[in-house]
């Protein structure tokens, strides 16, 4: 995690702070095989309190309980990140995610869905609604 500092009047430069060395995007009990794993998109919250992270599990072996992850973090004062909560996606291979105030809408490419999520303060909630027969799911939208 780094810090992006914008030149001051005396410097052209712009300067990248660091902030904190990493973050594991995945729960230990959850890893058949964590060097397969990837993480996708990364989205801040609708307040930026939290940043967002989806993962994709690799073909084989099939993730545990047959759903890839959401990690959400809590963001610190200082700009690092606290111990993740780990939400349930619904399907396998979210490709893309957009959050608004109220929803989480996200393109599962390997089933072939788009779930939408409640936002429920400032967090992922409960599934709302599921489409599934979207072959090839890339992009999703809000409009």
């Amino acid at each position: 995690m780094y810090e992006v500092q914008y030149p001051s009047s005396h410097s052209r430069n712009a300067a990248l702070l660091k902030i904190q060395l990493g973050a594991s995007t995945l729960p230990t009990d959850h890893l058949p095989a964590p060097e397969n794993w990837t993480a996708a998109e990364v989205a801040f919250s609708p307040s930026h309190k939290h940043l967002i992270v989806s993962n994709r599990a690799p073909d084989e072996p099939r993730p545990k309980n047959g759903t890839d992850l959401f990690a959400v973090y809590p963001i610190r004062d200082d700009g690092s990140l606290g111990l993740a909560e780990f939400v349930e996606t619904g399907g396998l291979g979210p490709r893309h995610f957009v959050v608004t105030k109220e929803h989480l809408v996200v393109g599962l490419q390997k089933t072939n869905e788009v779930v939408l999520f409640q936002i429920e303060g400032d967090k992922i909630g409960k599934e709302v609604a599921r489409v599934g027969g979207v072959e090839g799911v890339t992009w999703v939208n809000w409009l």
